[in-house]
């Protein structure tokens, strides 16, 4: 284990760490009283943690001059911290952790933190109320926390320069290192990063399923950094263009998805998509998740032999790092007849408020409206187009 106290140098390498966030004492306080980091710091020995605490206290109690360093340390090491540990001990005479109100305001939105209080702490009901109501875990044993933070952790991931700045549940999150890994192919390097915002499944166990981050990133090519955009990032998605060729390619018949979701802006109020989708557990395989949104979505059983595999490539390349993996499946005219008469039933997942429609369009009368966003219609004719004359 090794200690980093406030305002000493970060590490370049780590494979875990946590932050020790909570009221501080400060000058004055009564001489039977320490800072309970120290008991922390003991209870992680004792549990041969052996990772990086970041301790927002001076080695020597001396915290300098300078203010702004002391708050700007901080504010690097809480972002760079795979977990950060909010322990209020809350007295409002010698520790009213003021600071720590407005760093817990901060962070009670992101799945990396946990709380804890003990019994006799003074006003903590509110921070205990949002910690429950999002998701992080609260103790009122100090060890127990401890132990909890050491269990999380586990192995932990070995984590190098920038790439530390990334906390390892983000760092292992599919979406950013099939992201990671094409920047790296293109000889750029990542020097900085700050998660943003995040978006988690809570019936899926709070999985972390998209999250945005704005990164630092030097373009070996062109000499210089970028770092003013940020990055948003989520589980891969696969898709799949069910059609029906026609002589005359307007005449295409496409199986679409009717659905009602918020962002969608055209003149029907619903989204038309090409069935596609992820998966809450974790799966990886494109073509079982396109096989089981297919059914979901649209209520058509699809055999896995009959479908084509396209290609992948993101969606929105200006701010949207994942990618979609383009299916197709050429229909029978029975199939077709078949889907039309699903018109009046409903489909989806029931759990993620999810309430799909199968509705069938020619291609020429998609391409008139505006009920296709540009990404769906790219997927359609580059599916289609494939038939007559294939790479």
């Amino acid at each position: 284990m090794e200690i980093i106290y406030a305002q000493e140098e970060l590490p370049k390498k780590v494979t875990k760490t946590v932050f020790l966030a909570g009221p501080t004492l400060r000058s004055g306080h009564p001489e039977d009283m320490h800072s309970w980091r120290n008991d922390a710091v003991e209870y992680f020995k004792e549990l041969e943690f052996d990772g990086h605490l970041f301790i927002p206290e001076a080695k020597d109690g001396n915290y300098g001059d300078n203010y702004i360093d002391q708050v700007e340390w901080e504010e690097e090491a809480l972002n760079m911290a795979d977990l950060i540990i909010f322990w209020v001990p809350r007295d409002l005479e010698h520790l009213p952790g003021f600071t720590t109100n407005d760093e817990w305001g901060h962070w009670k939105s992101f799945g990396k933190t946990l709380f804890g209080a003990p019994e006799n702490a003074e006003k903590v009901r509110y921070q205990i109320h949002y910690a429950e109501k999002n998701g992080i875990p609260v103790f009122v044993d100090l060890k127990d926390l401890c132990i909890h933070v050491v269990d999380r952790l586990g192995e932990g991931v070995e984590r190098n320069d920038g790439e530390t700045k990334v906390p390892s549940e983000y760092w292992l999150h599919h979406g950013f290192q099939s992201w990671y890994s094409d920047m790296q192919e293109a000889g750029n390097r990542l020097d900085d990063v700050k998660i943003l915002w995040e978006w988690r499944i809570k019936q899926a166990n709070n999985m972390l399923f998209s999250f945005c981050f704005w990164a630092k990133v030097w373009i070996e090519e062109e000499q210089r950094y970028k770092e003013n955009e940020y990055i948003f990032t989520r589980t891969n998605i696969a898709s799949c263009v069910l059609y029906k060729p026609a002589k005359d390619i307007l005449d295409t018949d496409i199986v679409l998805v009717k659905e009602f979701r918020s962002p969608v802006s055209n003149n029907e109020g619903y989204v038309y998509e090409v069935p596609g989708g992820s998966s809450f557990k974790g799966e990886t395989d494109t073509r079982a998740i396109i096989l089981d949104e297919i059914e979901e979505e649209t209520g058509v059983t699809i055999n896995g032999d009959r479908l084509i595999e396209v290609k992948n490539r993101q969606l929105q390349s200006t701010s949207l790092s994942h990618k979609c993996f383009l299916y197709k499946v050429e229909i029978s005219e029975s199939e077709l007849i078949d889907i039309i008469k699903k018109y009046d039933e409903t489909f989806g997942n029931e759990e993620d408020t999810e309430l799909t429609y199968v509705r069938v369009f020619k291609l020429r009368s998609v391409l008139k409206s505006d009920i296709l966003d540009w990404s769906n219609l790219g997927m359609i004719f580059n599916a289609i187009l494939n038939d007559e004359k294939e790479d």
